[in-house]
């Protein structure tokens, strides 16, 4: 029994020091080919933020696949609602859509002598397009549905390898700027 011990133990010490032995060789990235990642988040400076209006804070729902080690593709949904204080209407507006995003830091890390920390940070590029439906809660007015487009820059940062934060500025489909949390699986 003290011998099964001992080779179990061993055999365990040996996997253990494997792990940590190629973890510390392999190069983990913040953006890689074949990572999904989904993102939560908030915005400021909408685009209807003005100052006779009574905004609720818009929210966006990212969610992202790398296709190449410096193209990732996905969707996102984006919600804001907005009450002018000069009358009792209410608007609501809800995005839809397709994003597909360049990942330049991870390509300036590979391509160049450079020693930047593309381990835990990611900067890209988004381009955006989709739906939008717009809602006025007043029957005697109409808000017309429609698409948009934009573009942003942004970043993710990962404290620990699965979970970080991100930020976006430019058009986004909600606002000007969105931050919140990233989920990579």
């Amino acid at each position: 029994m003290r011998q099964c011990m001992k080779f179990f133990t061993i055999i365990l010490l040996s996997l253990i020091s494997f792990h940590f032995s190629h973890a510390q060789v392999s190069e983990e990235r913040a953006y890689e080919k074949g990572d999904f990642m989904l993102s939560l988040g908030v915005g400021a400076l909408d685009h209807v933020d003005w100052p006779n209006l009574n905004t609720v804070i818009p929210f966006v729902i990212n969610a992202d696949y790398g296709l190449h080690p410096y193209v990732s593709l996905g969707g996102y949904v984006g919600y804001t609602s907005f009450k002018p204080k000069w009358d009792d209407d209410k608007f609501t507006q809800l995005s839809l859509g397709v994003r597909c995003s360049f990942h330049f830091w991870q390509m300036i890390d590979e391509k160049t002598d450079a020693n930047i920390p593309a381990d835990k940070l990611d900067l890209y590029l988004t381009t955006w397009g989709g739906l939008v439906q717009r809602k006025i809660h007043n029957p005697g007015r109409e808000w017309k549905d429609g698409t948009s487009f934009g573009g942003q820059l942004g970043a993710r940062y990962f404290f620990i390898p699965n979970l970080g934060l991100f930020g976006e500025f430019g058009l986004t489909p909600t606002s000007y700027l969105n931050f919140g949390a990233t989920v990579r699986f």
